[in-house]
C-alpha cells in the first residue's frame, strides 16, 4: 500500500515514475512518462503506443484507490497525448533536427521546460509559442489532440503548412491565435469560432473561402485580422454583432460588395482596415456611430460619393483613403483644429481643388501626409516647418508652384519626400537631413542648382522636368533683328543649345540668341536645351518662343515637295509661325507631314481623300498625310478640312482648370483616331471616314469631362468607344450629344447616354443609349462592299433614296 501511495505522490508532483509490472503492458504510459520527465533519448511517435487497460484480475487496486487512480491516470494520459502531439510536431517541422531556430529543451528536458510550451494546473499544454522559429513542413494530424490549448502563436514561419482552421476547430478553450505570415491554406471552418476566442490573427497566408456568419459564435472577439489571404464573398452584415471587436483587418482579399451599414453597431471598434478588397458603393454614414474609431484605412477600393466626416470623431487620428477615384474626401473647414491627427492620406481621390488648405500647417502630430492628385493651387509656405513629426510627405500631382520652403528641415525624422508633378521652381538643399532616404522631384520646373545637391540620396528621382518658363508669341517683321532669351538660369558648367523647329542651330550655344534679317525660314518655334555633366541624362527645355510673321498676310501655303512654290515646307513650322485666325492650305504629297499643336484658331484645309476617283478634276490626286494634329484648349473656332491623319485630338490634356475647347469643325477628313480628350463644347464632325472615335470619359487624375453640343453626322465610323472609363452622364457632363445619319460598325459597351438616329449600325454594346430610326448593317445595302468600313470608299448605298446612313439626310452645319 505504501508503495502505491508513493507512486501517486510522484505522479502528482510531476517527478519520474514507472508503474509496477502490472502496468508493463501499457507501453504508451512508459514512453510518455519519459518524455514528460526528460528521459527520452530516442525518436518517439504517437503512432506506436497501446492504451490497453490493466489486465483484469492482475495487480488490482482496492476500490478506495481505484477512483483516485482513474482520475490521475486520465490526467496523465491526456498529458501524455499532448506530449506525443508535440513530438510529432517536432518531427514533422524540424527535419533532421536542423531546421528550427530554437529547440531548447525539446525531447530532452521536462515538458514544461520545452521552448515555447506552457502547461496549465492539470499539466495540459495550454500555451504554445513557436513564432519566428523556421518551422518547415505540415502540421501533423495529432496536433489536433492539443484540445486544452488556449494560446497558439505560430507567426512568421513562412514554410509552415496545413489547413489551419481544420485544426483550430478542435480547440474549444482557444482564446488567442497568432499564425500570420505562414503558408497555411484551406477553408475557414465555421466551427473554429467558439465562445472563448478573443484574438484571431492569421494574415498573410493562403486561406480561402468566405467569412462565415458563425463568426458571431465568438462574441468576445477583440482582434480579427485576416488580411493578405484569398478570402472571397462579401463582408457579412452579422459582423456588426461583434460589439467587443476593437480591431478588424480584412485588407488585401478579393472581397466584393459594400461595407455593411451594420458596421455602425460596432461601438468598440478602434481600428478598421479594409484596403485593396474591391468594395463598392458609399461609405455608410453609420460609421459615425463608431465613436471610438481611431484609424480607418480603406485605400484602393471603389467607393464613391462623399466620405462621412470621420475626422471629427472624438478619438480619430489616422485616415488612409487613397486610390478611391470616385470618392470625395472633403477636408473639413476645421481641419486645422484636429491636431490629434497623426496620418492623413487622400491620394487619387476626387480632387478637392482650390487653394492648399492652410489648416494642415497646424497638424503638428502628423507623421504621414499624402495630399496627392488633389489639384491644390498656390504655394507651400514656411509654416510647413510646424510639422516637426513628419516622416512621409507626398504632394505629387497638384498645381503648386514657387519655391519649396527650407523650413521643412524642422521635420528631422523625414525619410520620404515626394513633390513630383507640380510647378515648383526652386528646391533648397535639404539633402543633409539624417533620415532622408527617398526624394522625388520629377515633373517640376527645377533647374540644376535645385537638383544636383540630392545625388547622394539612395532613392532619387529627378527626370524629366517640365519646361522652364512661360511660352511667348512674338510677331517679328521680315528683315528685322530679334533677340531672344530663356528662363533657364546661367549656372556653372552648363551647356546651352538653341533649337528652331526641331533642328539645332549652329553657333547658338549661349543663354541668349539673336536672329538677324528675320525671314520666313527663321520663323517658327525656338527653345533652348541645357545640360550639365553632373546630370548627363537630364535635358532641361525652355518654354517655346514662337516668332510669328508680322503683317497682314493671313493665308499660307504648305507643300513639302521639293521644287514647288510654297510659303512653308514644314507644317509644324507653319503652325508655330502663323497667327490666330490664319488659314493654312496643305498640298497633297507622297511624303508624310509632321503635325503639331495648334494654339489659337486656325483653318486647316487639305485636298481631301479618294482623289483618284476624280480624274477629270484633280491634277494632284495625292492626299495630305499628317502624323498627328492636336487642337489645344486655346484653339477655339478652329476648322479642319480635307486632311488624312493618324491622330486628331481635340483638347489633348488632363487638368482641372477651366480649359474647354469650343466651336470646332472637323469635316471631310480621313482620320484613324479622333479623340476628345478633355472638355469640349459645340463640336461638329461631319463627312469623315473615322477608324476610331474616342471619348476620354475621365482621366487618370479623375477629372470629369464635359461634352456638350456635339453634332456627329454623315460619317463612316468603324468604332465608337472610350478610354480611361465608361462614358455616361454620371461620369461626365453630357448634353445635346447627337449621332445622326452615320454608318457605324460597332458601338462599344463603354458608351452610355448618347443618342443615335437615322444610322446604319453593325453592332451595339450593352450601354444605355437611345436609338431611333436606325437599321442594321447589311453588306447587301452597298455597292462593292468589302465588309470593312476602314479600307476603302465602298459604302455608297445601292439605294440612293435610303433614309439612313452617311449618304442620307441633310448635311448638318454648325
Amino acid at each position: 500500500m505504501k508503495k502505491i501511495i508513493s507512486l501517486i505522490i510522484f505522479l502528482i508532483a510531476g517527478s519520474a515514475f514507472a508503474f509496477t509490472q502490472s502496468l508493463q503492458n501499457n507501453s504508451y504510459t512508459v514512453s510518455a512518462a519519459r518524455i514528460v520527465n526528460g528521459n527520452t533519448s530516442m525518436t518517439v511517435s504517437s503512432s506506436s503506443f497501446s492504451t490497453s487497460p490493466i489486465a483484469s484480475g492482475e495487480q488490482s487496486l482496492s476500490p478506495g484507490f481505484q477512483s483516485l487512480y482513474n482520475a490521475i491516470n486520465s490526467a496523465s494520459l491526456a498529458t501524455e497525448i499532448d506530449s506525443l502531439a508535440l513530438v510529432d510536431l517536432y518531427n514533422a517541422t524540424n527535419s533532421g533536427d536542423t531546421t528550427w531556430n530554437n529547440a531548447s529543451g525539446w525531447l530532452t528536458d521536462p515538458l514544461d521546460q520545452w521552448q515555447g510550451v506552457g502547461l496549465n494546473a492539470e499539466r495540459r499544454v495550454n500555451f504554445l509559442d513557436l513564432s519566428n522559429n523556421n518551422l518547415t513542413g505540415a502540421l501533423p494530424e495529432s496536433f489536433k489532440n492539443l484540445d486544452a490549448l488556449q494560446q497558439l502563436y505560430f507567426y512568421i514561419n513562412p514554410n509552415l503548412e496545413g489547413e489551419l482552421f481544420d485544426f483550430l476547430r478542435n480547440f474549444p478553450a482557444l482564446e488567442r491565435v497568432s499564425a500570420h505570415d505562414c503558408n497555411f491554406t484551406g477553408l475557414i471552418n465555421p466551427e473554429a469560432f467558439q465562445i472563448n476566442l478573443v484574438e484571431l490573427r492569421v494574415h498573410n497566408n493562403a486561406i480561402s473561402d468566405s467569412i462565415p456568419i458563425e463568426i458571431t459564435n465568438s462574441p468576445n472577439l477583440d482582434d480579427l485580422t485576416l488580411n493578405g489571404n484569398n478570402i472571397t464573398g462579401s463582408i457579412p452584415a452579422e459582423i456588426g454583432q461583434l460589439r467587443k471587436l476593437r480591431s478588424l483587418d480584412l485588407s488585401a482579399n478579393p472581397l466584393e460588395g459594400n461595407l455593411p451599414t451594420e458596421i455602425g453597431l460596432m461601438d468598440s471598434l478602434k481600428f478598421l482596415y479594409i484596403e485593396q478588397i474591391g468594395l463598392t458603393g458609399e461609405v455608410p454614414p453609420e460609421i459615425l456611430n463608431c465613436m471610438n474609431l481611431q484609424e480607418f484605412w480603406f485605400s484602393e477600393n471603389n467607393f464613391s460619393g462623399s466620405l462621412p466626416d470621420v475626422f471629427n470623431l472624438p478619438n480619430f487620428r489616422a485616415l488612409q483613403a487613397g486610390g478611391n477615384v470616385n470618392l470625395l474626401v472633403d477636408l473639413p473647414d476645421n481641419i486645422g483644429d484636429l491636431t490629434q491627427l497623426e496620418f492623413l492620406s487622400i491620394w487619387n481621390t476626387r480632387p478637392n481643388g482650390g487653394a492648399f488648405p492652410e489648416g494642415v500647417y497646424n497638424l503638428t502630430n502628423l507623421y504621414g501626409l499624402d495630399l496627392s492628385e488633389q489639384f491644390f493651387t498656390g504655394t507651400i509656405d514656411e509654416r510647413i516647418g510646424n510639422l516637426v513629426n513628419l516622416e512621409q510627405l507626398y504632394l505629387r500631382n497638384n498645381l503648386l508652384e514657387g519655391a519649396f520652403p527650407i523650413e521643412i528641415m524642422s521635420a528631422s525624422g523625414l525619410h520620404t519626400f515626394d513633390i513630383s508633378s507640380n510647378n515648383f521652381d526652386f528646391m533648397p538643399d535639404i539633402s543633409g537631413m539624417a533620415n532622408l532616404q527617398s526624394v522625388n522631384l520629377i515633373q517640376n520646373r527645377f533647374q540644376f542648382e535645385s537638383l544636383i545637391p540630392y545625388l547622394g540620396i539612395s532613392e532619387y528621382f529627378f527626370m524629366p522636368q517640365r519646361i522652364i518658363g512661360n511660352s511667348q508669341d512674338i510677331e517679328v517683321s521680315i528683315g528685322s533683328t530679334q533677340e531672344i532669351s530663356s528662363a533657364i538660369n546661367e549656372f556653372e558648367n552648363v551647356d546651352y543649345q538653341w533649337i528652331l523647329n526641331g533642328d539645332s542651330l549652329a553657333n547658338a550655344s549661349a543663354s541668349s540668341f539673336t536672329i538677324e534679317n528675320f525671314t520666313t525660314s527663321t520663323s517658327g518655334r525656338y527653345f533652348m536645351q541645357a545640360t550639365h555633366p553632373d546630370l548627363p541624362e537630364l535635358i532641361l527645355n525652355s518654354a517655346p518662343i514662337n516668332l510669328k510673321i508680322a503683317g497682314g498676310k493671313t493665308n499660307w501655303y504648305i507643300d513639302n515637295r521639293s521644287g514647288t512654290i510654297a510659303d512653308f515646307r514644314d507644317l509644324s513650322q507653319a503652325i508655330n509661325a502663323t497667327k490666330s485666325g490664319d488659314t493654312l492650305y496643305i498640298a497633297g504629297s507622297n511624303q508624310l507631314y509632321t503635325g503639331g499643336i495648334i494654339e489659337g484658331a486656325r483653318i486647316i484645309i487639305g485636298p481631301g481623300y479618294f482623289l483618284e476617283e476624280n480624274p477629270n478634276t484633280q491634277f494632284n490626286t495625292q492626299a495630305a498625310e499628317i502624323d498627328f494634329l492636336d487642337l489645344s484648349n486655346s484653339a477655339d473656332g478652329s476648322e479642319v478640312y480635307g486632311i488624312s491623319t493618324q491622330t486628331l485630338r481635340l483638347n489633348n490634356q488632363s487638368s482641372s482648370a477651366p480649359d474647354t475647347l469650343k466651336n470646332v469643325i472637323v469635316a471631310g477628313n480621313r482620320v484613324k483616331s479622333l479623340s476628345f480628350t478633355d472638355k469640349n463644347i459645340n463640336i461638329t464632325v461631319r463627312g469623315n471616314i473615322i477608324n476610331e472615335l474616342q471619348f476620354a470619359s475621365t482621366s487618370v487624375q479623375n477629372v470629369n469631362r464635359s461634352y456638350n453640343g456635339f453634332t456627329i453626322s454623315n460619317n463612316i465610323i468603324d468604332t465608337v468607344n472610350t478610354f480611361f472609363d465608361v462614358i455616361s452622364t454620371e461620369k461626365s457632363s453630357l448634353d445635346n450629344m447627337i449621332f445622326d445619319f452615320n454608318n457605324i460598325r460597332y458601338i462599344s459597351d463603354s458608351i452610355n447616354d448618347l443618342s443615335f438616329s437615322n444610322s446604319i449600325i453593325g453592332e451595339q454594346g450593352i450601354g444605355t443609349n437611345t436609338f431611333e430610326n436606325n437599321i442594321d448593317y447589311d453588306e447587301g445595302l452597298f455597292t462593292n462592299s468589302s465588309g470593312d468600313f476602314t479600307v476603302d470608299n465602298d459604302y455608297t448605298p445601292i439605294n440612293s433614296d435610303l433614309p439612313q446612313g452617311a449618304f442620307a439626310g441633310t448635311i448638318h452645319t454648325n
